[in-house]
């Protein structure tokens, strides 16, 4: 009899402790389901929000770039304006909103080698087609393009990294030319410093050029002889955006610390001067005649920049970033102004790598098969 008792009393205490196991595990699984669903919840709200900050940034735009009344519109665009300020922080509900504005005519758009307002150096015929008129027209312009005559944006490119990389194994009339190569539609490399898919394809991992626009810079780390570090160099100073005929340069926000990009457009302007032209701008800008004044005499534009300077912009970054609870997004926006001072979202994406992507693994663009 006590046998018997003893042995229930076992079977009670076993049964009590697999309940409480069940009962601990149970309550574990709902928590975690619970901090799950509060934390899709939180990263629903702050998705929201950042598509809120783009709103409001467009509204930011379009308050600091409508004249006032009685006042003349000069078309300026320049860093005095309230859109520039830099660490736009506001409180929001559980966390809060961040933000700034970036002016996307201040730096060279890769892709505007293929500009229809560019044609090749000593051409006057036709231009190349405009990216409105793609695809149906850039499948043709491999036909208009000469793989013996740069392009003036190619030429553009080469004085500017001869500036920024002087001392690279690979060229600065090589790279503008492999970038060209990239983005072009035909087969045909640019003389004997090109790199189109023959040169890609015997790499240990072959692949492609992209034949079409790039769609980041970050693209360059691809082409064959660019390094990580020579892209890292040389990213701040460039863009690729979606349209090829965005080719202007907003010399009222270009960095001051990038005064090679003057350089670039101007003859005979020592570095010293640009930094100075730069350092010494307005709070509200040039304009015209006092970029001019200030150019001094003996200094030209380069024939293939004309048309490219400006002091004023149609296209913008927004980067916005949202923090709700445990919930993090961050947003980017290209947003155009038309020409009624409306403003229209050309791209937009979701990202968590865009404020300082982790360094990639260096592509293997200098090393082919034997």
């Amino acid at each position: 009899m006590r046998q018997q008792k003893g042995s229930i009393l076992i079977v009670v205490i076993l049964v009590a402790a697999l309940i409480s196991l069940l009962a601990v595990q149970i309550y574990s699984r709902l928590a975690l389901d619970s901090r799950r669903t509060l934390n899709i919840l939180d990263t629903d709200r702050a998705y929201y929000y950042a598509l809120g900050a783009e709103e409001l940034a467009v509204q930011i735009l379009k308050t600091s770039l409508t004249p006032k009344r009685g006042k003349k519109d000069n078309k300026s665009v320049n860093l005095g304006q309230e859109w520039a300020k830099k660490g736009m922080v506001f409180p929001i509900e559980g966390g809060q909103l961040a933000g700034e504005i970036r002016d996307m005519s201040a730096c060279f758009n890769v892709n505007s080698i293929l500009s229809s307002k560019q044609s090749t150096i000593g051409d006057k015929k036709s231009p190349l087609p405009s990216s409105r008129e793609r695809p149906a027209a850039r499948e043709a312009s491999s036909l208009t393009l000469s793989p013996d005559k740069a392009l003036k944006g190619q030429k553009l490119l080469e004085v500017l990294f001869t500036q920024l990389l002087p001392s690279e194994e690979i060229t600065p009339k090589a790279m503008a030319a492999r970038i060209r190569d990239w983005i072009d539609s035909d087969s045909q490399p640019f003389g004997a410093d090109g790199a189109e898919d023959d040169a890609y394809l015997q790499l240990k991992r072959p692949y492609r050029t992209g034949n079409t626009l790039m769609g980041s810079v970050e693209e360059l780390r691809t082409l064959l002889g660019f390094t990580a570090q020579m892209v890292e160099t040389m990213a701040p100073y460039l863009c690729a955006l979606p349209d090829s005929d965005m080719n202007t340069l907003n010399l009222n926000t270009i960095p001051v610390n990038q005064p090679e990009l003057l350089m670039m457009l101007y003859e005979d302007l020592s570095l010293d001067k640009a930094k100075e032209i730069l350092q010494s701008r307005p709070t509200s800008g040039y304009d015209d005649a006092t970029f001019k004044e200030k150019l001094g005499t003996g200094i030209k534009l380069r024939k293939e920049a004309k048309g490219i300077p400006d002091f004023g912009s149609d296209r913008f970054l927004i980067n916005a970033e949202a923090i709700v609870g445990r919930g993090h997004a961050r947003l980017q926006s290209l947003v155009q102004r038309g020409k009624k001072g409306d403003f229209s979202v050309i791209a937009r994406r979701f990202a968590s790598d865009f404020a300082k992507p982790d360094e990639p693994t260096e592509p293997e663009t200098g090393t082919i098969k034997k």
